[in-house]
């Protein structure tokens, strides 16, 4: 797995997962980072072959050092 910036548009971060031999590609569309309690996460979607984002199968990952000290 590995990030990559789109070329075009400097702006939209995608992320190329392979699984089985196959790339799959995904937008990132919400990161977090919390410095004060070691929250970490980002939500992802699926793009297309004509490159649209599918928000209908939106992926969240999320990691937290200490969970009593989210706000």
């Amino acid at each position: 797995m590995y990030i990559e910036e789109d070329e075009k548009k400097t702006d939209k971060q995608q992320i190329k997962i392979k699984v089985n031999g196959k790339t799959k590609v995904y937008k990132i569309i919400k990161t977090l980072n919390n410095k004060n309690n070691g929250a970490q996460g980002f939500a992802i979607a699926p793009v297309d072959s004509d490159r649209k984002v599918n928000t209908n199968q939106i992926i969240i990952a999320f990691r937290a050092q200490n969970f009593l000290t989210i706000n």
